[in-house]
């Protein structure tokens, strides 16, 4: 488990620095500078401002620049804010998103699996339409519209319309609760009603399995057999949402955040890509997308404690290294066959489609037409009287590199083929 979790972080890194990349040269697109002309002040004090901070340079001059910033751990000044550092200006501002994110997601976590435990106990019964139609009205339609809606509602139950802020000078409990309860449930009815619907497909695909009929029919109860073994079973594929959801919940807040007046990160991100503060949405990309690998590298090795059958995977077949490796390998040795070929050398074959051999190979599976290579033994050469010197099977328009096994073939069982076109 050790190595997959260097691995997951080392592909994390990687991950981040080609997404902030991306970023960066997306926000030197932006014709606006990042700092503001003040009232008042001449053209040649605003050029040299903007000239200290490298605008002038060229996008790749500024590209390496700002790493050697990052690295050296300011992230960057926040233009137009120089007095206050970037981590204090994004972190004073943090807990207010927080606090509402942490409590939609957990309560949109809480009702999603009660809700769609509910669904799949009762599939085609009343409750589960029921639920079913709640939760496709609240998917369809859009969080800003359901924003306003609660708006409204907010302001005929009484509850305080904007939201109360930690710093606000008016902050007292009872208003804080108060104004935190339609933004939460805002941000908590979109995923609430995702999960629901994950959970209600895998409990129904779960308890129709036949060890599911088969411990009922053994006589143990049916809340139990759904609590042991069926909701366990169908939590991995709810779960591997989770860490999505969240990232969803706690960048998605834009909209929310502007509706309640919520001093949050969503706000600073927005207001930040408007004025071309390049430094502070770097290091909110940086944050959020960290906060996200981490988040989905806890919830993969959870899995491991949730079902123990699953075994975290210390390398994949398909990897990129082994991709690489064998295109480098075929270009060399196809190199070197053009070259022989050219000087006249007999190490190539040309096999049609059509020739005994061929058929042969195909019967015991030795042409691997994914790798370009045909596996041959010493009793196929001397069967088919085939030259030592060749090293390449021409195929078509493709060629195949010729791998010697140390296995024997059975040559009897061969014989028969003939050897007709060789």
């Amino acid at each position: 488990m050790t190595r997959y979790v260097v691995i997951r972080l080392l592909f994390a890194i990687f991950a981040l620095w080609v997404l902030m990349s991306i970023v960066f040269f997306l926000m030197t697109a932006l014709p606006n500078a990042p700092i503001t002309k003040a009232q008042g002040e001449d053209d040649q004090s605003y050029l040299q401002k903007l000239a200290s901070i490298g605008w002038f340079n060229p996008p790749i001059v500024r590209y390496f620049d700002y790493w050697g910033t990052f690295f050296g751990g300011t992230f960057g000044v926040v233009y137009n804010n120089e007095g206050t550092p970037l981590t204090t200006y994004f972190f004073q501002n943090i807990p207010n998103t927080i606090y509402i994110a942490a409590l939609a997601y957990i309560l949109a976590i809480f009702l999603g699996f009660l809700f769609g435990l509910i669904s799949g106990v009762y599939r085609g019964k009343w409750q589960d339409t029921f639920i079913n139609v709640i939760s496709v009205i609240l998917i369809s339609v859009p969080s800003f519209i359901i924003g306003i809606l609660l708006l409204r509602l907010a302001g005929v139950i009484g509850l305080p319309q904007n939201f109360v802020n930690f710093d606000d000078p008016n902050f007292t409990s009872l208003t804080f609760v108060g104004s935190s309860i339609m933004p939460i449930l805002c941000l908590t009815f979109g995923l609430a009603s995702t999960l629901t619907y994950y959970v209600r497909n895998e409990l129904v695909e779960v308890l129709s399995q036949d060890y599911i009929k088969t411990a009922l029919s053994k006589g143990l109860s049916k809340w139990k057999v759904i609590f042991k073994h069926a909701v366990r079973n169908s939590l991995i594929p709810a779960l591997s949402v989770l860490g999505p959801s969240f990232l969803s919940v706690f960048t998605g807040s834009i909209i929310i955040e502007q509706i309640f007046g919520v001093n949050g990160i969503a706000n600073i991100m927005f207001n930040s890509i408007l004025q071309n503060n390049f430094n502070l949405v770097m290091f909110q990309v940086f944050f959020i997308s960290g906060l996200y690998f981490l988040i989905n590298l806890f919830l993969d090795i959870s899995f491991t404690f949730i079902d123990p059958r699953i075994k975290l995977a210390n390398a994949s077949q398909a990897s990129v290294y082994r991709i690489i490796k064998a295109k480098l390998d075929r270009a060399t040795w196809r190199k070197h066959w053009n070259d022989a070929r050219h000087n006249g050398a007999n190490n190539y074959f040309l096999l049609n489609n059509t020739e005994s051999l061929f058929h042969t190979l195909s019967e015991i599976k030795a042409i691997n037409y994914s790798k370009k290579t045909v596996t041959l033994t010493q009793d196929i050469f001397a069967l088919y009287k085939i030259n030592a010197e060749v090293k390449y099977f021409v195929i078509g328009k493709d060629v195949y590199k010729i791998k010697l096994s140390n296995l024997n073939s059975n040559t009897q069982s061969m014989s028969g083929v003939g050897k007709g076109g060789v």
